[in-house]
């Protein structure tokens, strides 16, 4: 009874927030003398249809959809015209708006999130829709990219959001950064312009890998480094100021080591071939350099490096397991990849080639793995040439947190001629139980004595319906492949 009591005023009000409001209100009358704060968010994020909050409820909007390279008034991507529209909404069915906004990249804290400017003019534009109140989400009580300049801005633009940003962030680089202040500045400035021109979005969920092709580039990254290289030398006596720059650094030196992952063996990456020819191996110093990190991170108040990701020394670990491995040479290195279904535009890695680029993935699916949303896995793989092959492998991530999941089953056939092909083995993956852990897990497949080959053919099935542990009306399950790796 009460089941249909709840559908029937969320039919009335158009979605759960009927329901979320009346019940709150009838809270807010009871206890009419305090500040009743309720969160517009996902399910409950429009406004209700007839309800009006009372006086004394406070409606929490989330901006947590919209980009942050543009600012929200005239964005015209679908989150900010939705957002703009739900402002609009909510300031005709209640008193009391507060934002609930974001200023870093969660997924990565350290790194260069250039933001100011927007932040700067969000704010003016929430004053104007009558939002009274902001919370302000960062990195919390760890250390995140120029945290210092950020909260300046925020107790600042939070008294008087007219204030101009530009005077503001010279105002504090020039006190905050000494003799350095105008090579900071300028690193500022460009970051942004880097941003600006490469035409991508600033997302708070984004990553160095992704950023890659735009505001972080080998060439943007060697400028910001030469910037503040120079800002360094200038407070070199200074420790006060040096550590100061120091600290802006780290942002670069992370950005360094997570791109290293992505670029791997190519130009940028960690990896060099062996004296033999038939391993990778880590580069000389490697993993001083990630020791250097580790202890420049704990020095500066980093206690996590994303929100619900690793410590520093669990980043230390991390990097130490994946340099101990050595990587054998893949036959099928920059072969040829042809797929009959698209991969997922929002974690492109490095396209059709991510599956021989000569790189596995890790556990963090945004790097190195190549994603399919609600399809199959089905790619043909042309070497070029005939050669002799023993073994084919492909690593896929099992990670239900992000609604990754193996697939059924993998089939994979071989031919000489891409016309004639012969069927190995197929491998079968169980559900198993239910799990968070993220596990990486390889099918195998080993090719009779001598085999030729120059075509692989793979179908990795996704699964049709998501476990039954793990379910979601709303969710369809995706599938992660790293690499196609052939050996002798």
């Amino acid at each position: 009874m009460q089941l249909r009591c709840v559908q029937k005023v969320d039919r009335e009000e158009g979605g759960h927030q009927g329901s979320l409001i009346r019940f709150v209100n009838k809270v807010a009358d009871a206890f009419k003398d305090k500040k009743i704060t309720t969160l517009a968010y996902e399910g409950t994020a429009a406004a209700p249809q007839k309800t009006h909050a009372q006086s004394n409820v406070i409606i929490l909007i989330s901006s947590i959809d919209i980009f942050r390279e543009q600012p929200l008034r005239n964005a015209n991507w679908p989150a900010a015209v939705l957002l703009r529209n739900q402002l609009k909404s909510w300031a005709n069915k209640a008193n009391q708006l507060f934002i609930w906004d974001y200023s870093v990249q969660f997924t990565n804290y350290l790194s260069p999130f250039p933001d100011l400017e927007v932040l700067a003019d969000n704010l003016k534009y929430f004053k104007s829709q009558h939002v009274t109140g902001i919370f302000e989400q960062g990195s919390g009580d760890t250390y995140a990219d120029a945290a210092e300049l950020n909260s300046y801005l925020q107790a600042k633009l939070f008294w008087n959001p007219d204030q101009d940003v530009h005077d503001l962030i010279t105002e504090f680089c020039n006190g905050y950064y000494g003799s350095g202040s105008a090579f900071v500045r300028e690193y500022l400035i460009d970051r942004k312009t880097a941003l600006q021109n490469s035409g991508k979005h600033l997302d708070i969920y984004g990553n160095p890998m992704i950023d890659s092709r735009g505001y972080l580039s080998t060439e943007n990254m060697e400028h910001y480094q030469k910037l503040l290289y120079e800002a360094h030398l200038a407070v070199a006596t200074d420790n006060k100021y040096s550590d100061r720059i120091k600290r802006l650094q780290l942002s670069l030196e992370y950005v360094a080591l997570q791109q290293a992952l992505f670029y791997g063996i190519d130009s940028g990456g960690f990896l060099q071939i062996s004296k033999d020819l038939t391993t990778y191996i880590p580069k000389a110093g490697w993993q001083d350099r990630v020791d250097r990190f580790v202890m420049d991170c704990k020095q500066q108040g980093v206690k996590v490096l994303a929100e619900e990701g690793l410590s520093p020394d669990a980043y230390k670990d991390y990097w130490q397991k994946i340099l101990s491995v050595p990587l054998p040479v893949n036959l099928a290195l920059h072969a040829k990849v042809t797929l009959d279904n698209p991969f997922v535009e929002d974690y492109p890695a490095k396209g059709n080639q991510t599956l021989t680029d000569g790189m596995p993935g890790y556990k963090d699916f945004s790097y190195n793995w190549l994603c399919f949303y609600a399809a199959d896995l089905s790619a043909i793989i042309d070497m070029g040439s005939i050669k002799n092959c023993g073994k084919i492998s492909i690593n896929f991530l099992d990670d239900p947190r992000h609604w990754i999941f193996l697939p059924v089953s993998v089939q994979v056939s071989v031919s000489q001629n891409g016309i004639d092909y012969k069927d190995l083995k197929p491998v079968a993956f169980n559900e198993g139980p239910e799990h968070s852990d993220i596990q990486i897990i390889t099918a195998s497949f080993s090719l009779p004595a001598a085999s030729k080959l120059r075509f692989i053919k793979i179908k990795a099935i996704n699964p049709k319906t998501l476990t039954v542990w793990q379910n979601n009306t709303s969710k369809k399950a995706m599938i992660a492949a790293d690499e196609i790796r052939v050996t002798p």
